[in-house]
C-alpha cells in the first residue's frame, strides 16, 4: 500500500492516516467512503495510483513478467516508462497517451509470452501445447501490431494536410497546408441537426 502511494509531502502522521484511509477502503469497511473522496480531493494524485488502469495493468504484466525478482522488475518498470517517453511525441494529446500505454503493454504481453513459450519449449512441449503458444503468442503479436498501425494513422491523420500545390520554375515546388481546425461548439451545434 506505502510503495504506491506518489510522492507527498506528509508528514509521518499524516502518512499513517493516508494509509489508514485507503487500507479501510480497499477493505471496505463501513464509511470510509467519505473519507476517501475527501483524501483524494486534497492529493488528486493519489486517484492515478489506483484509478488508473491502464498504469495497474502495466504493474501487474511487469510483476507477472519479472515473477518475484525485484531486480528484474525494477529495470523492467524504468525500461517501460523510457519507451513510453520513447514513444511520446511534442503536441500528442490524450488519445495518442492513451495509445501508447496500451501499445507498451501490448509490447509487455507479447514478449513475456514469448519468454514462456521458450521455457516451455525447454522443458519439452506436447504438440498440442506447441499449438497453443504458437497461436497465443501470434494473437498477442497482431494486437501489437494493431496498436503501432493505430498510433502511426492517428498521428498522421493530426499532421498538417497539403491544400495546394504551386510549380515554379526550376523545379521549385510550394505547398500551402493547414493544420486540422477543431470543430466550434457553434459548429458542432448546427452538424447535430
Amino acid at each position: 500500500m506505502k510503495e504506491r502511494l506518489p510522492k507527498l509531502v506528509l508528514s509521518d502522521q499524516e502518512e499513517k492516516a493516508v494509509v489508514k484511509i485507503l487500507k479501510d477502503a480497499q477493505n471496505g469497511e463501513k464509511g470510509s467512503r467519505e473519507p476517501l473522496r475527501k483524501l483524494f480531493d486534497q492529493h488528486p494524485a493519489l486517484i492515478d495510483s489506483w484509478g488508473d488502469l491502464a498504469e495497474v495493468a502495466q504493474r501487474s504484466v511487469v510483476s507477472m513478467a519479472a515473477d518475484g525478482d525485484p531486480l528484474r522488475e525494477e529495470s523492467m518498470h524504468r525500461w517501460v516508462t523510457d519507451m513510453q517517453e520513447g514513444l511520446e511525441m511534442p503536441g500528442d494529446g490524450e488519445l495518442e497517451r492513451l495509445l501508447i500505454h496500451r501499445l507498451v503493454i501490448s509490447w509487455l504481453a507479447v514478449n513475456s509470452a514469448e519468454e514462456l513459450r521458450v521455457k516451455r519449449w525447454g522443458k519439452g512441449m506436447t504438440l498440442a501445447d506447441a499449438t497453443f503458444w504458437d497461436r497465443h503468442v501470434s494473437r498477442l503479436d497482431a494486437d501489437f501490431q494493431r496498436g503501432c498501425r493505430t498510433l502511426a494513422e492517428i498521428r498522421r491523420l493530426a499532421r498538417p494536410t497539403v491544400l495546394a500545390q504551386m510549380n515554379i520554375a526550376e523545379k521549385q515546388q510550394i505547398n500551402i497546408t493547414a493544420a486540422p481546425q477543431p470543430i466550434e461548439a457553434a459548429d458542432a451545434e448546427g452538424l447535430e441537426s
